[in-house]
């Protein structure tokens, strides 16, 4: 039993490793990288709003870089089934030059929005530099850059895009970058010319999760299985042992009971071994042919 206990666990283990191996692969279905400048604040808003392969297992872990100067990220959300964003858990490290945010997402689309301080001022005209780390690789990028109210003049660079004005009446150009493989960099460079420091929205904040900071419904899926899974796997350990010491207890005491049944026949063989005189019943030894106390001749067999 203690050995069919080990082959189990030894089995699971196995099963995580391989659904571990099997989620590795991350790839982007799409992303659309949106630069809204002097938004809501005096900053370069960045929101990356991205739709996850069908190849890619969930959930899913991810790791992408954002600027570190950028500090902590305003808003990670995932995107559930009723189409509304809800605050996703995340961990962040420094790295050089950039923030690593670490998620698993139980879904496939999200969005991760930060404020880049990056957005430079020289008297009237406004530059930034946009650069995508190259993370996950991605089949369909765009890059989305919003024009600021009262700003004119807006170029992009490399400038392969087009021009459209939005439901608010602000004007935006889109450039369709294509595929980017793994660790391949997307840089977009974006200047303007704007005599003042008027937001565009200033009595709005950005994007926020449509719903109150909390667990996700999937999020609550995962969390409410994940005892099941745990407490039958103990539960399955706890039988196991139990089943394995019954065992060994009753082999243990099942050997006194076989001695017990074994010694009658020893007896038996110990008797058949004494002779005893047929005339005075007394005994003899193995060896001798005549009663030792009234001489008659003993009989054998």
């Amino acid at each position: 039993m203690r050995r069919w206990s080990i082959i189990l666990l030894v089995a699971m283990l196995f099963l995580l490793a391989g659904a571990a191996q099997a989620q590795s692969a991350v790839e982007f279905e799409s992303l659309t990288a949106m630069l809204w400048p002097e938004y809501d604040q005096p900053e370069m808003l960045v929101i990356y709003r991205i739709t996850l392969s069908d190849a890619t297992g969930l959930p899913a872990q991810i790791d992408l870089r954002i600027p570190r100067a950028a500090g902590e990220p305003f808003n990670v959300a995932v995107e559930e089934d009723d189409g509304k964003l809800y605050t996703l858990s995340y961990t962040s490290q420094v790295d050089g030059d950039w923030t690593v945010l670490s998620m698993t997402t139980p879904n496939p689309k999200l969005q991760i929005e930060y404020y880049d301080p990056g957005l430079t001022k020289s008297g009237d005209r406004r530059e930034y530099q946009f650069r995508w780390a190259g993370d996950v690789a991605v089949k369909r990028m765009s890059v989305e850059v919003q024009q600021p109210l009262t700003a004119s003049e807006l170029q992009v660079a490399p400038d392969m895009g087009t021009w459209s004005t939005g439901t608010d009446g602000l004007q935006y150009y889109t450039e369709e970058v294509g595929s980017v493989s793994a660790g391949t960099p997307v840089t977009i460079k974006v200047s303007y010319t704007k005599s003042d420091d008027t937001l565009s929205m200033p009595s709005q904040s950005a994007l926020q999760p449509s719903q109150p900071i909390g667990p996700s419904t999937s999020q609550q899926r995962i969390q409410g299985t994940l005892p099941l899974i745990l407490g039958g796997v103990g539960l399955a350990l706890i039988i196991g042992g139990g089943l394995w010491y019954w065992l060994i207890a009753r082999k243990r005491q099942a050997e006194p009971e076989r001695a017990r049944h074994a010694s009658p026949g020893r007896l038996k063989e110990k008797d058949e071994l004494d002779i005893y005189c047929h005339q005075c019943g007394k005994r003899a030894g193995s060896d001798d042919v005549f009663c030792r106390t009234c001489g008659t001749r003993l009989r054998r067999g």
